[in-house]
């Protein structure tokens, strides 16, 4: 069914297109998915309405049918929406007003963002940095944080169906007027403030991302690979999370072609600028993973004031295989065992120097991870002999097979190759062994390994910030909009990855996702008679669960 009195602008998503029928109407389709059948590409998609043009601006916009509202905006149509009527022509464009669409208004949604906001004092500390864009931010932060349905077009939509506490309707072109209203300075004095209020008493992990982007205007977005390797225009994103409340504290994006190790130094001296700051009785303790595990790095940060915790890959340049390889070929008779689970994890410390530094090398092995990558190591070895075995003559590429087999090159140029079992041997006894390099005295290597095991945090917001909020791609022409948009998806990152955190048991209990979570509460609605705001239906037993773990004071609405 298609709604005529219902305009909307066309997403800025690829995902939309549009497709010519015989009559020379112009519909409006979903692609759901891509895959390929028979050698031959195919896609999923659905239609979602039905393309016009304005007669006075020229633009193209769509009126939406039910697919629309069901799958993407997950909503009812509005109660005036007309439907089309054969042979009748499509009224103008009607443009509904703030106090008009308060009849009916979605809550629950709304009311769990402005709980967390609160619980967290983003509240305050937005109205102080940002004075009247505050609730602003927090509606759209808070569309962000919900997926996004329909893509950043639907706000309009978004705010003038959910108690959003803001004065006027947000339509896309007052949201590219926030973007540029949000200040840099506007914004180092938030997180000023919540680097105060977050990172008091935690622990500090530090990763970074690449967003794709394909504007000629920015000049931060350059050629570069991002972490599947892949090369395309990106710039970098290098963020700073707390670890046992794992919560975003601070983001810094630079050139897309920069090194994550090279640039460390720049973004620490930046969230040195807004309050990431060691003090004289505790330093600020940073976690970070194998990839910046590099001398000149490392001796840097310390030289800041930070103590570290970084994975030490075999490959460091510091003799971290040999000093993995002598702990066990000596046996483990004096090693301390720490208990995980099912496993058993043995582990030892020894001081090493890393340039003018004195600092701590914990050692580990793991008997799961060591089983699984024997596993991975023999099928990649018996894979190397099966193409040996296949080959007739090798003339070049013979380093690839080094070091478990020697190849000699005859005079006709047939081959002949061994095994080397001793270099297996080496090998398979390092299978499951790891080592961290920790600059805090304080930490045993018990708390380092959990420590550094909680990282991940900042890896799950990395998914989340991606896949969720941003849709893997940032569409944006101008540094200004650009700074704004990634601030608003900052404050979003903090709304989901927090409400995911206070769900998680109950999701995995009842097995749903966050996003049908999100909808479930979306879906709890007010009317209003005469002054008071009830509630239009009945909560359903998700919907109470949902209720009940995060606090909502629902039950005051009454019916």
């Amino acid at each position: 069914m298609l709604y005529t009195s219902v305009n909307f602008a066309i997403p800025d998503n690829p995902r939309y297109e549009r497709m010519k029928v015989h009559n020379g109407s112009v519909y409006l389709y979903y692609r759901v998915k891509s895959f390929h059948e028979n050698g031959k590409k195919k896609n999923e998609r659905f239609i979602v309405g039905k393309v016009f043009k304005d007669a006075q601006t020229g633009l193209d916009y769509f009126c939406p049918n039910d697919n629309y509202y069901s799958k993407i905006l997950k909503s009812d149509p509005p109660a005036t929406a007309t439907t089309a009527v054969k042979g009748i022509k499509k009224s103008k464009k009607t443009v509904a007003t703030y106090s008009e669409c308060k009849d009916e208004m979605g809550f629950g949604y709304m009311l769990a963002c402005h709980s967390i906001i609160h619980e967290l004092q983003l509240d305050e500390i937005l109205s102080d940095s940002f004075g009247c864009l505050s609730q602003d931010i927090i509606a759209v932060s808070a569309f962000l944080a919900s997926g996004a349905p329909g893509g950043l077009s639907n706000i309009d939509h978004f705010t003038q169906n959910n108690f959003c506490f803001t004065s006027k309707i947000i339509t896309s072109e007052s949201l590219s007027q926030l973007y540029k209203d949000i200040s840099q300075s506007m914004c180092n004095d938030f997180f000023r403030s919540w680097i105060r209020k977050c990172c008091q008493n935690d622990y500090i992990c530090y990763d970074v991302t690449s967003v794709s982007s394909y504007s000629d205007n920015l000049p931060f977005v350059e050629w570069g690979y991002n972490r599947d390797k892949e090369r395309m225009p990106q710039f970098n994103i290098g963020m700073f999370c707390t670890v046992k409340s794992k919560v975003p504290v601070y983001y810094s994006p630079y050139n897309g072609s920069i090194n994550d190790y090279s640039n460390l130094p720049y973004v620490i001296n930046k969230a040195r600028g807004v309050g990431l700051e060691p003090d004289a009785d505790k330093k600020v303790t940073l976690v970070m993973d194998g990839g910046f595990a590099i001398p000149d790095v490392i001796l840097k940060a310390s030289d800041m004031g930070f103590k570290l915790l970084i994975g030490a890959p075999q490959d460091f340049g510091v003799k971290i295989k040999e000093h993995l390889s002598e702990w066990v070929t000596n046996g483990f008779l004096e090693d301390s065992i720490l208990r995980r689970n099912d496993e058993a994890i043995r582990y030892k410390e020894k001081e090493i120097t890393i340039g003018r530094l004195r600092t701590r090398l914990m050692m580990f092995k793991s008997p799961l991870s060591g089983l699984d990558q024997e596993k991975s190591l023999n099928s990649i070895i018996n894979q190397m002999e099966v193409e040996l075995q296949d080959k007739n003559k090798i003339i070049k590429g013979k380093h690839k097979y080094a070091p478990f087999f020697h190849i000699t090159t005859n005079e006709n140029n047939t081959f002949t190759y061994t095994f080397d079992k001793h270099e297996h041997a080496k090998t398979l006894a390092l299978c499951g062994c790891f080592a961290l390099v920790c600059t805090n005295t304080e930490l045993s290597c018990e708390e380092a390994l959990d420590l550094y095991r909680s990282k991940d945090c900042v890896e799950k917001a990395f998914a989340v910030l991606k896949n969720d909020i941003l849709d893997e791609r940032i569409r944006t022409k101008s540094i200004e909009s650009t700074n704004g948009k990634m601030f608003l998806a900052f404050i979003g990152l903090i709304i989901r990855s927090t409400l995911e955190d206070k769900l998680r048991r109950y999701l995995n209990k009842s097995r749903i996702s966050l996003d049908s979570a999100i909808n479930r509460l979306s879906y709890i609605r007010c009317i209003k008679e005469d002054e008071k705001w009830l509630l239009s239906n009945c909560l359903t037993k998700v919907q109470r669960e949902l209720v009940d773990i995060l606090g909502l004071p629902v039950s005051g609405l009454g019916h």
